[in-house]
């Protein structure tokens, strides 16, 4: 129960926060993805997948 409870505030305090306009910023976004992804992603787009092994040979 404790961690249902736990998981209740959670999402009861993100609601507040985008009732308020509380969101992350395009800049926070790529940040927290570069972090979180590979480190074979382009470093100036974040969110570019690296080209697979065929496109890359030919």
């Amino acid at each position: 129960m404790d961690l249902q409870d736990w998981q209740i505030r959670q999402i009861e305090a993100g609601l507040r926060e985008a009732d308020s306009g509380d969101f992350a910023s395009d800049e926070e976004m790529a940040e927290l993805l570069a972090k979180w992804t590979s480190s074979k992603r382009n470093a100036d787009n974040p969110t570019a997948l690296p080209e697979s092994p065929e496109k890359a040979s030919g």
